[in-house]
């Protein structure tokens, strides 16, 4: 069984390198089950605007041109059900447009693929990707440039959690999705370390925050952990601890876990913090553009 019976693929038909397709679909394969349809979903909001006066967006050589590259694709999907979706609009913009679709088709994830094209982190993830994790309240599915997909279904997942409320939301949401599709889940958290600030006493000189340690924060971090352990255990989840011994930066951690063949997927929560990596900061750009594996950005509610 899975959790993703209707998948959105947002692509671009026009695409003339067949690597970023090849990638997207081996992540989709991980997620698919034998009753998934993929809806391969081209949307251009603003294409008609550049139609001569009366011209029928459905009969243009645009419109069938997106529709020929589509189809080529599709085939490109073997062993899934495939149904193509050309989008037109006369404004706004391409994310909504697709959302609007998404809502009609009942999607439960949407499929979106970074790109290398430009040099600065925003490139590396793409304004449209960005702006559909930022909007979307549907999982969304990265593949990055760098990511090489296993194609193989999902049995191990790695969830990096900062303990707070929105975290655990999206932890509750997954655990659905690990009951249904049978996953493993390890859970992935750099323990919090309190910061005191020290003060020179020069108004000149900034203050420096360093971390103490605190036994009892430590013991109430790992208790919320083995709450979230009893919490899968109940849903009838695998789910195992891993807990840094040494202090180490949040984003390296989840890159340094996140590599080899142990994980098909990393989940990610898109709302809230995971120890400082929020939705739209540099360092979820880091994980993104590094990750050698699929990110599922699921939105939490705080």
């Amino acid at each position: 069984m899975s959790a993703f019976d209707n998948i959105i693929w947002a692509v671009d038909p026009f695409e003339s390198n067949s690597k970023p397709i090849q990638r997207a679909l081996k992540a989709i394969y991980t997620l698919a089950a034998a009753q998934t349809t993929l809806h391969a979903l081209y949307a251009n909001a603003r294409a008609a605007l550049y139609f001569e006066k009366g011209e029928v967006p459905k009969k243009s050589t645009f419109f069938k041109d997106a529709e020929k590259g589509l189809l080529a694709i599709a085939k490109m999907a073997k062993g899934l059900k495939v149904k193509s979706h050309v989008l037109i609009g006369r404004g706004g913009n391409d994310v909504d447009l697709l959302l609007t679709e998404a809502h009609k088709l009942k999607a439960d994830v949407i499929v979106a693929a970074g790109h290398a094209r430009g040099m600065l982190l925003r490139m590396v993830l793409g304004s449209f990707t960005e702006a559909l994790l930022l909007k979307s309240k549907l999982p969304v599915l990265i593949v990055n440039p760098s990511a090489n997909p296993t194609g193989k279904r999902v049995k191990r997942v790695l969830f990096p959690t900062d303990l707070g409320s929105a975290t655990h939301s999206a932890f509750k949401q997954l655990l659905r999705y690990a009951k249904l599709g049978g996953w493993h889940i390890t859970l992935l958290h750099v323990m919090d370390e309190p910061l005191v600030m020290v003060d020179s006493g020069d108004p000149y000189v900034t203050p420096l925050f360093v971390p103490i340690n605190d036994s009892d924060s430590r013991t109430r971090q790992r208790s919320d952990l083995f709450d979230w352990q009893a919490e899968a255990r109940k849903a009838h989840v695998t789910c195992t601890l891993k807990v840094p011994r040494k202090a180490i930066d949040p984003t390296k951690a989840v890159l340094s876990e996140a590599t080899g063949e142990r994980y098909e997927l990393v989940v990610l929560s898109s709302t809230g913090k995971i120890k400082g990596i929020d939705l739209a900061g540099s360092r979820t750009r880091r994980i993104v553009r590094d990750a050698k594996i699929p990110l599922l950005v699921v939105k939490g509610k705080n």
